[in-house]
């Protein structure tokens, strides 16, 4: 909140949009999705402000369909995803935010699937605590799935993903 009010939005849209991403990251792990949803659009009005408006970081766009999710909101977060081009949706987040919604679609094999890149690593993530909520998404599938040795070995790597910085995000 300090941060927001430091900045004025209008003499620095890069740096605004950059807090405003915080923000919607720090409200979804709080489990707030109305305030998640508010920063990742005020982060997407700041970035239609930049000379390159396409650099709307996937995060801030990923955060955004999770916190559509949350609110029910499941035909809205399909559209985002919808509304993105081929290699914005194979990235690593937003494939994770995709199974978010498959999962919340009641298809947890599609989950696993559009996961599988993510484990594999052959879908870039901008950040190493992605991966530790794409081993949870997968044992929530695998669960789903009636495949409980699976969905224990993925908590596990979570855990380990997630233990040496203590990120605990994945499991909020």
């Amino acid at each position: 909140g300090r941060a927001e009010r430091a900045i004025r939005p209008e003499a620095e849209p890069a740096v605004a949009m950059g807090i405003y991403h915080v923000r919607g990251m720090l409200e979804l792990a709080r489990d707030r999705a109305a305030d998640a949803l508010a920063a990742c659009r005020a982060a997407e009005r700041l970035a239609g402000q930049l000379a390159a408006p396409d650099l709307l970081p996937m995060p801030t766009r990923a955060y955004l369909v999770h916190a559509l999710v949350r609110l029910g909101e499941t035909g809205r977060a399909a559209e985002v995803l919808a509304g993105l081009g081929e290699p914005d949706r194979d990235r690593g987040e937003m494939r994770v935010a995709a199974a978010v919604l498959q999962l919340a679609q009641d298809d947890p094999r599609a989950a696993a699937s559009v996961l599988a890149p993510v484990l594999d690593g052959s879908a870039p993530l901008a950040r190493g605590s992605w991966l530790a909520e794409a081993f949870m998404l997968e044992a929530m599938a695998r669960d789903a799935l009636g495949e409980a040795a699976a969905a224990a070995r993925a908590v596990e790597r979570a855990l380990d993903l997630a233990e040496p910085d203590g990120a605990m995000g994945a499991f909020l």
